[in-house]
């Protein structure tokens, strides 16, 4: 999370163009103003985040589903006309007419919903108040040491989620709370009739690479019948003959809906998840979400996901220092503490500045005289206006020059899109002219491109070099 926030402040700093792929909704829709999308139709473009994207999308799946009912309305029109005066020969020339309009009609696509995964979790046994004690646990590979003296009570009912740097020990911890892993020392005791689910990180090694679909499945509910296990492959989209495809042969994505399927068919009431989105769209990260907020049981789990951590969440484990610190809430509450310590700890190093040099100054040991310090600070005003004075001009430049290729993109869009219809190259009056102001568009903007650079760098020579 740490690395993932770092990466969306670079990006909403980053001043060239962008393609990104993510099945974080959060993420998207902050750092996008564009979706470019695979739908029935082709590949299409809209303006907007992800969230604009959804909104658009509905208002037009509304619109061509309109569109398709008035087209199977006049075909079926077209075709009683058709079949009544076919016969008939004063009528045959008018059937013979809507018989070819119909061939040639071109048929619009109605919207086809894209499959997704549909479940939800079943009702677990109720489990004691307290679902897991963890005492003075400590745990470290070689030199590294992950733990040290770690003490935690999670209560029934919390949704937490682990979240650290990379390498500070988030699956190993979940990895000893399932029993996968030994700590060095101290206990991990689980409450009264607590039933774990595990989904590990690399769900792939703990399935049967040589089993099918359905054999891995039912191996988690032998009690249960083939219809059902059936059932709950096909609510993650394992239909028909894919039941019978060997593990080994799937997909990182297949694979992971093959150990949520076996999640639930067993949930217990304790559920363990490192990662669970990693492989999975977002339409299907957002199923999942759907089905855990129904969720009955206690919940812990590590995502770099956002919008994961944001829908679930009630508390946040944050791994520091061999040991880890709990925030109440969400992760945009554990943002905002985090924000306050930061704050609270500049404010406190500024007092404490302040202190010292009062002190300094009234012991009279290396305090300055009051000229001396008048006389720095004017001279550092000084060299601050130099640089403003040498700045502003190229800040202008810029600016002028970015308004300038802003106009040359806006009127280079517009000549593309004449230019992308064919019926154009038919008069050359128009379309010579075009393609010449297109090529003078492309250089003009090149090397405004290059001025701009160069302003740029500069600028930020002026601003980097050190004061004299």
């Amino acid at each position: 999370m740490p690395s993932v926030r770092w990466l969306e402040q670079y990006l909403q700093n980053y001043r060239g163009a962008m393609i990104l792929v993510s099945h974080d909704r959060e993420f998207l829709n902050r750092q996008v103003n564009r979706i470019v999308s695979f739908e029935v139709e082709g590949m299409k473009s809209y303006s907007g985040n992800y969230d604009h994207y959804l909104r658009a999308r509905s208002e037009e799946v509304k619109s061509l589903e309109a569109k398709a009912r008035n087209q199977d309305q006049k075909i079926k029109d077209a075709q009683k006309f058709i079949d009544r005066f076919r016969s008939k020969a004063t009528k045959a020339r008018q059937a013979q007419s809507k018989i070819k309009l119909i061939e040639k009609m071109e048929m619009v696509k109605t919207h086809r919903a894209n499959k997704t995964i549909r479940f939800s979790f079943p009702d677990v046994p109720r489990c004691g108040r307290v679902v897991t004690t963890i005492t003075n646990l400590s745990k470290s590979f070689g030199a590294n040491l992950l733990y040290k003296d770690l003490n935690l009570t999670i209560p029934r009912g919390d949704r937490i989620a682990i979240i650290g740097p990379n390498g500070c020990g988030k699956t190993t911890l979940l990895k000893m709370i399932a029993g996968e892993m030994v700590p060095d020392a101290g206990e991990i005791s689980l409450g009264h009739e607590v039933d774990i689910a595990y989904f590990a990180q690399h769900h792939s090694d703990m399935l049967n690479l040589e089993n099918t679909v359905v054999e891995e499945v039912y191996k988690a509910v032998p009690e249960a019948n083939i219809g059902f296990v059936r059932s709950v492959c096909g609510a993650f989209l394992f239909s028909g003959s894919d039941v019978d495809k060997k593990i080994k042969v799937l997909s990182g994505g297949e694979r992971a809906r093959v150990s949520l399927a076996k999640l639930l068919v067993k949930p217990g009431n304790f559920m363990l998840m490192d990662e669970p989105t990693n492989h999975l769209d977002i339409q299907s990260s957002e199923t999942l979400i759907d089905a855990l907020k129904d969720y009955k049981g206690t919940l812990l789990f590590v995502s770099h996901n956002q919008s994961f951590v944001n829908s679930l969440a009630t508390k946040i484990w944050d791994i520091v220092e061999q040991g880890i610190v709990e925030y109440p809430g969400s992760l945009h509450e554990y943002y905002l503490s985090i924000q306050e310590k930061e704050k609270l700890a500049v404010e406190n190093k500024a007092s404490k500045t302040i202190h010292d040099t009062g002190k300094i100054n009234q012991e009279g040991t290396t305090g300055k005289k009051r000229e001396d310090i008048k006389r720095e600070k004017r001279e550092k005003a000084e060299k601050r206006q130099r640089i403003h004075n040498s700045v502003k001009p190229i800040r202008d430049s810029l600016e002028c020059m970015e308004d300038r290729i802003a106009k040359m993109e806006t009127r280079q869009k517009e000549v593309e899109k004449d230019l992308a219809d064919p019926d154009i190259f038919r008069n050359q009056e128009r379309s010579i002219p075009l393609l010449a102001e297109y090529k003078n568009l492309r250089e003009k903007l090149e090397a405004c491109f290059l001025e701009w650079e160069g302003l740029q760098e500069e600028l930020e020579k002026i601003q980097s070099s050190p004061e004299e």
